[in-house]
Formats: structure tokens, C-alpha cells, sequence
């Protein structure tokens, strides 16, 4: 749900693989159909994140609710994943494995280069940018199992 409540991304599995349905709510109405999975709205309430495969790797694109448009923001042989708007909508935080295991970027919510802020041999995941400027995320940092995750937080120098 967008934060003005406006809007709505719904995803939905099935055998075409997994969908977001985006919903004007006021109106009762599905605007589009778009492939992937929506990840965080922007702070504005008329775009968000949406990740989806591209050649094999999951990229992060921005989706206009309002108008339909799509800006792919990330690239690469590797995957880019879980992405989260700063609160104040300047920034993006997302998870890559562009270098061997999933670790945490920041880049300009736009587009352009991105800056590592975890420097890890274990996987951080799932990131959450919060109002205290912090940024928590899952990680199995410091686990026994694999399948298991503790809750880490930092705070980008940017």
C-alpha cells in the first residue's frame, strides 16, 4: 500500500511466474500488470520498487504507479535484490552478491553507482531503511545454521 493509500501492489504467484497487480484503490481499479516483486514504496506514494529476473538475475527497477513508466536502476551478472527507499526518498538500500555473497549497497534513488556498506563473509538480506537513519537487515552472521538469521542494523556513511 502506497503511503497516501492511493495505490496498492498486490503480488500474485502462478504458472506465468510472479506478478504485481497495481491497484488504484479510490477507484477500484487494476491499472496494470507488471512482472516481479514490489519492494518498498517511495515516501512520495507514486512509485516504487519492484525487483525481477533479467537474463537470470534479479534487478531492481523503479515502477510510476501514477503514469506506468519503468527505470531498470540496477544491472550486472549478479543479483540485486531487496530494495528499500531511504525516508526520505533520495536513496535506495538493496542487497548483491556482486561480490561472492549478498551484502548491502546504497545508491541515489535515481540510478548511478552504488556504495557497499556491509563488508561481510556471511549474507545480509531483506534491508529496511528506518527513521533513526539506520539501516536493519537480516543476516546469518554469527548463526550456527544456515537457515537461521539474526536482526544487525548500520548506519550509511553517504
Amino acid at each position: 500500500m502506497s503511503p497516501d493509500g492511493e495505490y496498492a501492489a498486490v503480488e500474485i504467484s502462478s504458472r506465468r511466474g510472479v506478478g504485481t497487480y497495481v491497484l488504484d484503490v479510490p477507484a477500484e481499479e487494476i491499472l496494470t500488470r507488471i512482472d516481479g516483486r514490489p519492494t518498498g514504496w517511495h515516501p512520495n506514494g507514486r512509485q516504487f520498487l519492484v525487483v525481477r529476473s533479467v537474463d537470470g538475475h534479479d534487478q531492481v527497477f523503479l515502477h510510476n504507479a501514477r503514469v506506468g513508466s519503468e527505470a531498470q536502476l540496477t544491472s550486472g551478472t549478479h543479483h540485486n535484490r531487496d530494495a528499500s527507499y531511504s525516508p526520505d526518498g533520495s536513496k535506495i538500500v538493496f542487497s548483491s552478491n556482486r561480490n561472492g555473497r549478498f551484502n548491502l549497497y546504497v545508491m541515489d534513488a535515481r540510478g548511478g553507482a552504488a556504495q557497499r556498506i556491509t563488508r561481510s563473509e556471511a549474507n545480509d538480506l531483506s534491508p529496511s531503511w528506518s527513521g533513526d537513519g539506520y539501516v536493519y537487515f537480516a543476516s546469518d552472521r554469527e548463526v550456527a545454521a544456515a537457515d537461521r538469521r539474526n536482526i544487525w542494523r548500520v548506519q550509511p556513511r553517504i
